[in-house]
């Protein structure tokens, strides 16, 4: 059986909490819970609400997101996904991803992990992470983070204002790191590329036609 069931603060008078279930359709049709919301009725917490949602994967229900509202306002969402790959290299691919809000809805940061195991095949696995974060009141691209699991690590700095990238660094997992900065309409404006072996490649472009040109 099926069915909504919401619990009330004895004091309050108000919703405690809410928990709804749901019968998995397969097999037996077992129910299970696919969703909870908790109230901070008394102010016990930092928190003011508390939701947790779940879905049915193959036979077992997990976890498909959770969502908190703090007592200011903003908001948490954590969101897993779940993969399974059949015949191909990839095992497994599970990812979380963390997103935050301020108090008017308004998306302040996304944080993503990847986590790869094969099975067959090249053996390489780890860990990915990558962050965003943005400008709230403009909305806009302000910085990003991503390290691969193969090494490479990129980093990107944007003008909040306008969302147009300021600066980027990376590094490479043979030890080479490039920098590249660029002018106020986006343009690439002066590269310093250090490469594994020590060398330093170092390009400035003439964004503004200020240099003469060559015969």
């Amino acid at each position: 059986m099926s069915g909504t069931i919401t619990v009330y603060d004895d004091d309050t008078g108000q919703p405690d909490y809410v928990y709804r279930t749901a019968l998995s359709g397969i097999s037996s049709d077992f129910p299970y819970t696919s969703y909870l919301l908790d109230y901070d009725q008394r102010d016990e917490n930092t928190w003011a609400t508390y939701e947790i949602s779940y879905g049915l994967y193959g036979f077992y229900p997990a976890l498909d997101s959770v969502r908190i509202t703090w007592d200011d306002g903003s908001v948490t969402l954590w969101e897993p996904s779940y993969a399974f790959a059949i015949g191909g290299n990839v095992g497994a691919v599970a990812s979380q991803t963390y997103t935050t809000f301020d108090a008017q809805g308004r998306t302040e940061s996304v944080v993503v992990f990847v986590e790869r195991n094969y099975a067959v095949g090249p053996q390489l696995s780890g860990l990915a992470y990558s962050q965003t974060e943005y400008d709230p009141a403009t909305g806009n691209l302000d910085y990003s983070y991503v390290r691969h699991i193969e090494g490479l690590i990129e980093a990107k700095d944007f003008n909040a204002a306008t969302g147009v990238i300021d600066y980027a660094y990376s590094v490479f997992a043979n030890g080479r790191t490039l920098a590249q900065d660029y002018d106020a309409q986006g343009r690439l404006d002066y590269v310093v590329d250090r490469l594994a072996d020590g060398r330093m490649i170092v390009t400035d472009y003439d964004l503004l036609n200020q240099h003469a040109s060559g015969p």
